[in-house]
């Protein structure tokens, strides 16, 4: 049986390869400690300078990430619910990554998957809109919850295929983003 506080951890090294790999074209097969991406609470952080916590990463200093980001591997099947399932594990998970970005006024990003499936992300609808994903490589699905939170549900690979340069159309966007980083944002 495998731990799911080892699985988690390597799930969160897996998206921080991908994020590394889109936003700075690190090498997919680079070790942990050469990622621009590294999980918040890792054997592995950085002696040099500051590095700023994304949710549940920590992002480079030299770089500026508009986004939020918690991640979840879940092994049970119930992932395949309906969105519109009060009980749907990533309601639960969405509400602590709006928890989390509020605290550091970037938007939510959720990224998570079901063994052996593919990653999924959820945002706001504005978020993927000022992003411009659009449906390709998968599906990209738009969620009005009861609430009345319009959000958007797409493949990682949607939020992945699109030039990193998207990611500073959202830097621009943020009017809560703290002064200063306009004159230090280097994407991709």
């Amino acid at each position: 049986m495998i731990d799911g506080r080892n699985k988690g951890a390597r799930y969160m090294v897996d998206v921080c390869r991908l994020l590394s790999h889109w936003v700075c074209g690190t090498v997919e097969d680079a070790q942990a400690y050469e990622l621009a991406f590294r999980p918040r609470s890792t054997a592995l952080m950085p002696i040099d300078g500051h590095w700023e916590t994304k949710g549940d990463l920590v992002v480079r200093p030299d770089l500026v990430f508009p986004l939020c980001v918690e991640c979840k591997k879940h092994e049970a099947g119930d992932l395949d619910g309906l969105f519109d399932a009060p009980k749907w594990p990533v309601w639960a998970w969405w509400e602590q990554t709006k928890a989390q970005a509020a605290t550091i006024h970037l938007p939510p990003a959720l990224i998570f998957c079901r063994n052996r499936r593919e990653n999924r992300v959820l945002l706001t609808r504005a978020t993927a809109q000022c992003l411009e994903i659009l449906p390709h490589p998968g599906p990209v699905v738009d969620i009005r919850r009861s609430n009345g939170e319009e959000l958007t549900l797409c493949l990682l690979d949607n939020l992945l295929g699109l030039p990193s340069s998207n990611l500073q159309r959202l830097v621009k966007s943020r009017k809560s983003l703290r002064k200063g980083w306009a004159g230090r944002v280097r994407v991709g």
